[in-house]
């Protein structure tokens, strides 16, 4: 997946302009999309009908609602152009203006602090997304991402800093596995 994208640099997209970091967006959506449908494909000969039923759940719910946005998604839960609109605009009015600039440079507590606040964001955005759905779409939502499992947090984010023997590795949840 990563090769088909060639050098995809955050920094370079803060240099361009709207419409030119939109068109940049576009050409890398339009890649993955491919080669996802390459890669399912394949799992559909390798995976039995019921394992791609579970793996696809489940990528709802990695992705959350942010998969609404995928046009098969909204399709399936009948999404209408108006909610489609009301959709990105909540997420346009939640990302982060300018740069984060200087984030190797904050402290641990800082970074904790930082990343409390963006998990807070994220968790407002899904509520205000879910909000502009019907009650039947939520229901609908729900089947789509099947039983819920409590995916194991991210190890490692930020590099350096903080004692390695301090951290530990969440333990995975096992009766969901």
């Amino acid at each position: 997946m990563r090769a088909s994208f060639g050098s995809f640099n955050p920094q370079e997209l803060q240099s361009l302009s709207e419409e030119d970091r939109r068109k940049r967006f576009d050409e890398v959506r339009t890649k993955a999309e491919a080669t996802t449908k390459k890669a399912d494909e394949m799992l559909g000969v390798i995976l039995e009908p019921k394992q791609v039923d579970r793996l696809n759940q489940l990528r709802l719910q990695r992705e959350g609602v942010g998969a609404i946005n995928r046009p098969d998604v909204a399709r399936q839960l009948g999404v209408t152009e108006s909610q489609q609109e009301k959709i990105r605009k909540i997420q346009q009015d939640a990302r982060p203006q300018g740069g984060q600039g200087g984030f190797q440079n904050l402290s641990d507590d800082e970074r904790r602090a930082f990343f409390a606040r963006m998990q807070e964001q994220r968790e407002k955005v899904q509520a205000d997304i879910l909000a502009v759905l019907s009650d039947e779409q939520k229901a609908k939502w729900g089947e789509m991402k099947g039983k819920a499992f409590t995916f194991p947090a991210p190890q490692g984010f930020g590099g350096a800093g903080g004692n390695a023997g301090e951290r530990r590795r969440p333990e995975a949840n096992k009766k969901d596995q």
